[in-house]
């Protein structure tokens, strides 16, 4: 998670960073790394995990609101210059959906 905001800070240095996670920990990690290096990030905050679209439990039971955090991730990732993302797979969905070939 670190490396990504340090690499979408070069890519734009000084703009604003949107950083999206699966899980609050991270999201939580990167609010308290972005405040101790002055990184002007911005991110959603949770109360819980946001839920993943195709390992939610009770998946028939959910109201599509509680997959709000999930998708206005995905929106933002989606429209957003450029993207920096690792391994685990949440950015590479935002990725695909809004795939800028000029940022690599």
């Amino acid at each position: 998670a670190i490396n990504a905001i340090n690499c979408a800070s070069v890519l734009r240095p000084g703009g604003p960073v949107y950083f999206a996670a699966d899980h609050k920990v991270a999201v939580d990690h990167i609010q308290e790394y972005s405040k101790q290096h002055n990184l002007p990030v911005v991110f959603l905050e949770h109360a819980e995990d946001p839920l993943h679209l195709d390992l939610a439990r009770n998946l028939t039971e959910r109201s599509p609101s509680d997959y709000y955090a999930t998708f206005v991730d995905l929106l933002i990732l989606g429209q957003s210059r450029c993207l920096a993302y690792s391994n685990g797979g949440y950015g590479t969905f935002g990725l695909l959906l809004g795939f800028n070939a000029s940022c690599s």
